[in-house]
C-alpha cells in the first residue's frame, strides 16, 4: 500500500462473508461486534448475535477473520463474550468471566460441572443442577431455585 504523504488506507477484509448484506457491510466496515443494529418486535439484536444465530456453521471463520477469537473472548462487553460462550469457543478462559451470565451459558453446557457447581452465583450453580449433575455438591445449596431443580430433576428421573 502507498502512503503518498496520506494516513495509510485500512485494509478491508472481504472473506469469508456471511452473504447476509446487513451483515457483511459490517464486517467489512468493522463494525464492534457488540453493535446494536439490528431491531425486530423492538429487540435489538448485536452483531455478535446474528452471526452466531443464524451464520453458525461460519462462526468461527468469521470471527477469526475480521476479529479474532482472542480479542472476542477479551471484549469489554460481556454480551460479546457471552455469545463466544454460546457458540462454544474459549470456555477454558471465559470459565472464569466476572459476569455470572457468561458462566451460566458454560455451565449449561455441561462443562466442568465441579467447578461450576461451587460458583458464587446461584444463577451459574442452577445450570449444573438443571444437568442433574453435582448433586453432592449441590445438595446442601439453601437456594430455593437450586432445590427445585434438584427435585424437579429427580421426579423427572422417578417417574
Amino acid at each position: 500500500m502507498c502512503c503518498l504523504g496520506y494516513k495509510e488506507m485500512k485494509t478491508l477484509k472481504t472473506k469469508p462473508l456471511t452473504g447476509d448484506p446487513l451483515i457483511d457491510k459490517h464486517l467489512i466496515a468493522g463494525t464492534d461486534p457488540a453493535t446494536r443494529f439490528y431491531e425486530i418486535d423492538d429487540f435489538e439484536y448485536t452483531l455478535i448475535y446474528m452471526l452466531r444465530k443464524y451464520h453458525s456453521d461460519k462462526f468461527l471463520e468469521i470471527v477469526e477473520e475480521y476479529y479474532g477469537l482472542q480479542n472476542l473472548i477479551e471484549h469489554p462487553k460481556s454480551c460479546v463474550r457471552r455469545n463466544v460462550a454460546q457458540a462454544g469457543y474459549g470456555h477454558e478462559i471465559l470459565m472464569y468471566d466476572t459476569d455470572p451470565m457468561v458462566r451460566a451459558v458454560i455451565a449449561s453446557e455441561g462443562y466442568k460441572p465441579e467447578h461450576f457447581a461451587r460458583d458464587t452465583h446461584y444463577i451459574v450453580r442452577l445450570q449444573v443442577a438443571r444437568l442433574g449433575l453435582c448433586f453432592d455438591i449441590l445438595k446442601d445449596d439453601e437456594t430455593p431455585p437450586i432445590k427445585r431443580a434438584i427435585q424437579d430433576y429427580q421426579n423427572n428421573k422417578n417417574s
